[in-house]
């Protein structure tokens, strides 16, 4: 049985008219005729009543039983297909921290949308720490990260530098210091990024290299929340320039002295093997800015 068949059935106990069903598929009027001559033949049954004089059709008793089938039948074809579309069509995930997210969203969908590509993106929001794992896995095709250094151990993943950032410090305090150095925070306290950021990694590597004891009230995975804590709450956090935003004037920056500070550095990072979009793609983020 053939499902245009069910579909120019429906559509004539609809339209009463084998002119309208024709019109609308843009077929011949025969070949309307000739569908429905083989879906009786299949069911063994007359379905349908012609009014020759009034030019009109109506469904016979086997005909409306035919009609009510169609029509949940046509519903399940079309969201069948309607999912293996989906299911077929070529996607590319890419993970985003937030505070990379926070930068370059509004870059990066343009870019997306300027080649046609954001409908083949889907993107997961995660720490960076988490995110690389992912790709290491197999679990993503990609990511953008943050990372003080190149990640290293990794199988089958390229990696690609974007861009260098300093990690600096904010305050609520707009009378502390421009410039402070990271020995200098010892008993200081601090909401801080957690685990799965790399700010948090380099944040201990530092207290411990200093010999320093910092204070830690609260640790989070959302940036809007770290700030506002700092803003209601006092103390300082470990951050980078990449998560403040003009809502921010209220936090003051401060830059940290030592020579030694390590670098926030964003890393592409994508499978060798993975969707062939993502050549494309990571082409355009090394257009970041």
């Amino acid at each position: 049985m053939n499902i245009n068949d069910l579909k120019y059935f429906v559509l004539l106990a609809d339209k009463h008219s084998f002119t309208a069903v024709a019109n609308h598929f843009s077929i011949t009027q025969p070949s309307v005729t000739y569908a429905i001559k083989r879906l009786e033949k299949h069911f063994g049954a007359s379905l349908i009543n012609r009014d020759q004089s009034h030019k009109t059709v109506t469904l016979t008793p086997a005909g409306t039983t035919l009609y009510l089938a169609a029509q949940k039948i046509l519903a399940e074809y079309n969201f069948a297909q309607s999912e293996i579309t989906l299911q077929t069509e070529q996607k590319i995930t890419i993970g985003l921290p937030p505070i990379i997210a926070t930068y370059y969203a509004d870059q990066i969908s343009y870019l997306l949308l300027s080649h046609h590509l954001i409908e083949h993106v889907q993107t997961l929001e995660e720490g960076s720490i988490n995110l690389l794992d992912k790709v290491n896995l197999g679990q993503l095709d990609m990511a953008l990260i943050g990372a003080p250094s190149e990640p290293k151990g990794l199988k089958d993943v390229k990696i690609q530098k974007i861009n260098s950032y300093p990690f600096v410090l904010i305050s609520a305090d707009k009378q502390a210091s421009d410039e402070l150095s990271f020995k200098d925070l010892d008993n200081q306290n601090f909401i801080l990024l957690n685990e799965s950021f790399v700010h948090h990694a380099v944040f201990n590597e530092l207290s411990e290299k200093y010999q320093i004891h910092p204070t830690i009230s609260y640790q989070t995975s959302n940036l809007a929340l770290l700030k506002n804590l700092v803003r209601q709450h006092g103390g300082m956090s470990f951050i980078t320039p990449l998560a403040l935003n003009d809502n921010d004037s209220d936090l003051k920056q401060i830059n940290l002295t030592d020579p030694d500070i390590p670098t926030f550095n964003v890393y592409a990072v994508s499978r060798l093997q993975a969707n062939p979009l993502t050549d494309e793609i990571e082409q355009l983020l090394n257009t970041l800015h």
